[in-house]
């Protein structure tokens, strides 16, 4: 059997969920540019930089997307040695993405940034590029555990600056993301489903946007499902 990547051969569902995959990083993308639009005025370094973290970003998570495919796929005669070889190539291609991006995004970019829901922005998009690779990462091993410790840093610093109070965009999306990372990339799902359920279980809940309630929903549903995983 060749071990050519392109050569394995999912089933209609898996792909439907890779063209998912794709439409929701297209919609990544136009979330940044609310973000940095009309209302925020932008100097050419730092819609380089922007320009440069999503490249980044895309990159991985094409990538660890793909490897969860092929794990999924394993039925299939010859998959083990194909997820190996993936994993490796990938990481060797990501091995000084992880520096630079934190450059660029802690260093270079931040500190020019005004509002403190950009920053909380960049530090949930930090915290989802350690997140997407360590889903390429073999678990357990001391470089899973250094890429995570960096991701839970990334989602802690932007929690930090997050007023509890208020309910915003900003908020579901850093919950959704971190919990996520806790959940499926750590197995805790009890500290998963303790965070997301003091966020979206208040009876008083209100959103403001559709894009608040969307998110809203996403949150609840993974707190349905993980709480049978206790």
């Amino acid at each position: 059997m060749t071990n050519d990547l392109g050569d394995l051969k999912f089933d209609n569902v898996l792909a439907q969920e890779c063209e998912t995959v794709q439409d929701m990083m297209t919609e990544a993308m136009q979330v940044c540019g609310k973000w940095f639009g009309d209302t925020v005025t932008t100097t050419d370094e730092q819609k380089k930089w922007i320009k440069e973290i999503y490249g980044m970003l895309l990159k991985v998570r094409r990538s660890s997307y793909e490897i969860t495919l092929y794990d999924r796929a394993l039925r299939i005669e010859g998959a083990e040695i194909i997820v190996s070889e993936a994993r490796i190539k990938s990481l060797d291609d990501f091995k000084d993405f992880d520096k630079k991006i934190s450059t660029t995004i802690q260093q270079n970019l931040i500190p020019t940034l005004q509002s403190d829901e950009s920053k909380i922005f960049f530090h949930k998009i930090l915290g989802d590029f350690y997140q997407f690779l360590a889903a390429i990462t073999v678990k357990k091993t001391p470089e899973w555990e250094t890429v995570v410790a960096s991701a839970k840093e990334s989602y802690e610093n932007g929690q930090k600056m997050l007023d509890n109070n208020k309910n915003s965009l900003i908020k579901f999306g850093l919950i959704f993301s971190y919990s996520k990372l806790l959940a499926e990339i750590c197995d805790d799902y009890q500290t998963a489903v303790q965070m997301v359920g003091n966020a979206v279980s208040a009876p008083n809940l209100v959103t403001q946007s559709t894009e608040e309630l969307q998110l809203v929903a996403l949150n609840r549903e993974n707190l349905t499902n993980w709480s049978q995983k206790i």
